[in-house]
């Protein structure tokens, strides 16, 4: 006896509708305004299904420090912009990790801030090989971002 194609068509999507989808973790920019000065403060936002990870630098010249807070940017109201980057692969979350913990503030030069930390943060994934340089997409997202580099 033959099955009815419908009958089988809508099982398979029922069941293909309720399958569990993984979601890659998401890098983005984060933009907020400044407390002082005319820079906006940028961070990096890692956000994954069960933590949401912010890395900046905090601080002034030449006295920032490297800084990780759990939460999301729009929890404060000085939060501007969150500009999407990258999926990161699951896989590749220990290396993300590593390579941001090894991207150290340049207090010995007088104008580097945490604008400059995010940029030399996405060149050191980069390096590592944990986002594709070369992706269509990621190289858009940089440029968005390098577009609100520098003073207001």
């Amino acid at each position: 006896m033959l099955e009815d194609p419908r009958f089988v068509d809508s099982i398979s999507r029922t069941l293909w509708s309720k399958a569990p989808i993984a979601i890659m973790p998401k890098l983005h920019v984060a933009m907020y305004r400044p407390l002082a000065g005319n820079y906006e403060h940028w961070a990096l936002y890692l956000e994954n299904q069960s933590e949401h990870t912010i890395y900046e630098v905090t601080g002034e010249s030449p006295r920032f420090k490297p800084n990780v807070i759990s939460g999301k940017p729009t929890s404060t109201n000085r939060h501007r912009r969150t500009i999407f980057v990258y999926d990161i692969n699951e896989n590749d979350i220990p290396a993300f990790k590593k390579a941001i913990s090894a991207v150290k503030p340049q207090n010995s030069i007088s104008h580097w801030n945490c604008q400059d930390y995010v940029i030399e943060a996405l060149e050191k994934l980069e390096e590592e090989c944990v986002v594709d340089e070369d992706e269509k997409a990621y190289i858009s997202a940089k440029k968005q971002v390098k577009k609100h580099f520098g003073p207001l």
